[in-house]
């Protein structure tokens, strides 16, 4: 362990936890100790070079805290056998010796530093007069790290989507020679005269890396090629900060951020847990951006749009109905749980491909897509967005007029089924028994309703990222494009212009009618599923619940009091908060991560969206012109 002055400041920043005034003070007056007491800034001087001037370097700036090139279950496999039969630590090794000098729990203070305070620590210290690390080792590493980089851009995978990475004029072509040139500076002379050239290039491939990432929407894209790009930009990252800690001018800041990083990441509490988020994070990258481009329909601005989103919904209300009714009679062919499953499941397929296709709208649809549009109004910074709030104002009239319209068209037109069934056969559509009990599973806490409500929440989230997933495989293997050929099996579609409209509702329907397939078979076959696993597990979701509710106290009226009916109401209304909520959170919290959203003011958002909310309340609820 690190002994004398160094382990008393390790201890006071330990004190200090993670309250940033407490931690400024620590610091501060470290610095003025530094400045006032010669022979204390020497023994802490030699105390640090003791430690870190034997410790080899190179592995710790070219692989700690960059994102891994591993699968997942590679990944998670290694390190469960890190876990379990640890390697011996290596004396030797940089980030075996932070290990020995930093705890887990010194990551709480280590976020919390600020970083501006740490360099003014480190001039005190006078890193600027002394090498502390053995030139060859970062030399070494620079040339790595450029290496890595040049060869994953001339990846085939990677050109074959953006051609001008081959082209003479790519940087990619041209990092490693001018990396290597600079790198040779580091380790010999010192004289670096070839910086700017090296950095101009590194800005370049940086640039290259990004512009790839944003044309995702138009391209597509893979998690392998996801994660090779998001690694490449880590890599240059680094690059950069590596070339910054070699040069004198560039030395302090650089010093300051690459210690914290590599402290952050030695001190990781979860390796496994922040491992599997990183990988998550690139499968919600995948698909999150298809998502946004499909919220924007998904939001009321204007009277027109709030009549239509009216209809919608009153039409998406009116085919729930049916196929709530339909249901209730599926469950009578005593079949056994497995098919009955996917015929429950099926029913549910049908109608919310049916709500896609003819045009309708479902009110619990929309917050997967919707909350990715959120996420993209965040994407200018941490500070307020007006277009945020926009956003929210319009989102959530469109919920609003949306669940009015599915809980009474499907409420309506379920009584009306009821009623010409009634008339057409001569029997109700269900008996008086199996009413009070539909109305029964509805009641909002004598039941699982409020947990089963969630449950669909997070089905239907997790449908709108399969849906996105498969907006991007499309145009990732340019099936539209493959349609439009006439080749293989597309010989079959005569004539150029049916090939052509084909190809274009495949582009724009083929995720999202996927997508309502899926739902449907997963919210139609879970309480099945659930009676076949022996567990209480099922779903509730407000449309259909609205139309089980007012079958039921169609059927029996006499059995429902003004309490019940209420009872009835409120628990639909709840059903319908948690499914969106659930939803909603969801899909901005995995938005968010995607796009790698740092620091966003919520306190910010929130209290102006708060302040908008108390002088316009009724704009919430319906448009202003």
């Amino acid at each position: 362990m690190v002994g004398g002055e160094l382990q008393r400041l390790l201890d006071a920043l330990r004190i200090a936890g993670s309250d940033p005034d407490r931690l400024a003070e620590v610091v501060g007056s470290s610095i003025q100790r530094l400045a006032r007491e010669p022979e204390h800034r020497v023994a802490m001087r030699s105390e640090l070079r003791e430690r870190l001037s034997p410790a080899r370097s190179t592995h710790a700036f070219t692989e700690v805290g960059l994102l891994s090139d591993e699968g997942i279950a590679e990944g998670v496999l290694r390190r469960l056998g890190e876990r379990v039969a640890p390697a011996p630590a290596a004396g030797d090794v940089l980030e075996d010796v932070l290990r020995q000098s930093l705890r887990g729990r010194d990551r709480r203070w280590l976020s919390r530093l600020d970083e501006s305070q740490l360099c003014a620590w480190l001039e005190a210290l006078g890193v600027n007069d002394e090498k502390w690390h053995d030139p060859a080792e970062l030399a070494s590493a620079l040339v790595i790290l450029a290496t890595r980089v040049a060869g994953a851009g001339m990846d085939a995978r990677l050109s074959s989507r953006m051609p001008s990475l081959e082209a003479w004029s790519s940087p990619f072509l041209e990092l490693s020679r001018a990396v290597d040139e600079f790198a040779a500076d580091v380790a010999t002379t010192g004289v670096l005269d070839r910086r700017e050239a090296a950095v101009d290039v590194v800005e370049r491939c940086r640039d290259q890396v990004r512009d790839l990432r944003e044309a995702k929407k138009s391209m597509g894209t893979t998690l392998r090629l996801s994660s090779a790009s998001l690694r490449m930009l880590q890599q240059l990252d680094r690059l950069r900060l590596l070339m910054d800690c070699a040069s004198p001018g560039h030395r302090v800041p650089a010093l300051a951020r690459l210690a914290l990083d590599l402290g952050q990441e030695v001190c990781r509490a979860q390796p496994i847990g922040h491992f599997v988020r990183q990988k998550l994070d690139l499968v919600a990258y995948l698909v999150i951006g298809h998502a946004a481009q499909k919220g924007a329909q998904y939001a009321v601005r204007t009277s027109a749009e709030y009549r239509a989103f009216w209809f919608k919904s009153m039409l998406g209300g009116f085919l729930v109905a049916g196929f709530a009714s339909l249901k209730l009679h599926l469950g009578h062919e005593n079949l056994a749980p497995v098919p009955q499953a996917l015929i429950y499941g099926a029913n549910y397929a049908v109608c919310f491909a049916l709500i896609f296709l003819l045009g309708a709208t479902l009110a619990t649809k929309q917050p997967a897509l919707t909350a990715s549009r959120l996420a993209d109004a965040l994407a200018g910074g941490p500070g307020y967005s007006p277009l945020f709030v926009e956003r929210v104002r319009a989102i959530w009239r469109s919920q609003f007029v949306s669940f009015l319209g599915n809980i009474i068209g499907a409420g309506v037109f379920t009584i009306a089924f009821a009623f010409a069934f009634e008339r057409a056969t001569g029997r109700a559509l269900i008996g008086d028994a199996e009413a009070q009990k539909l109305a029964a599973k509805l009641h909002p806490w004598r039941s699982g309703t409020l947990i089963y409500a969630a449950v669909a929440g997070v089905m239907l989230s997790a449908a709108g990222f399969i849906a996105g997933y498969i907006d991007n495989a499309m145009v990732f293997h340019k099936v539209g494009d493959r349609v439009r050929s006439g080749g293989g099996i597309f010989r079959l579609v005569p004539g150029a212009r049916l090939r052509e409209q084909l190809a274009g509702r495949i582009e724009a329907k083929a995720g999202a009618l996927s997508g309502n397939v899926i739902l449907g078979f997963m919210l139609g076959s879970a309480g099945a599923f659930g009676a076949i696993l022996g567990i209480p597990f099922d779903i509730r979701h407000i449309a259909f619940g609205s139309s089980h509710a007012a079958l039921s106290v169609w059927q029996v009226p006499s059995a429902f009091g003004y309490v019940d009916v209420a009872l009835l109401l409120l628990s639909v209304s709840c059903i319908g908060l948690i499914n969106f909520l659930v939803s909603f959170s969801i899909t901005l919290a995995v938005a968010i991560n995607a796009r790698r959203l740092e620091g966003v003011d919520w306190r910010a958002q929130l209290a102006h969206l708060w302040r908008l909310m108390r002088a316009e309340p009724l704009s919430f609820l319906l448009p202003r012109s």
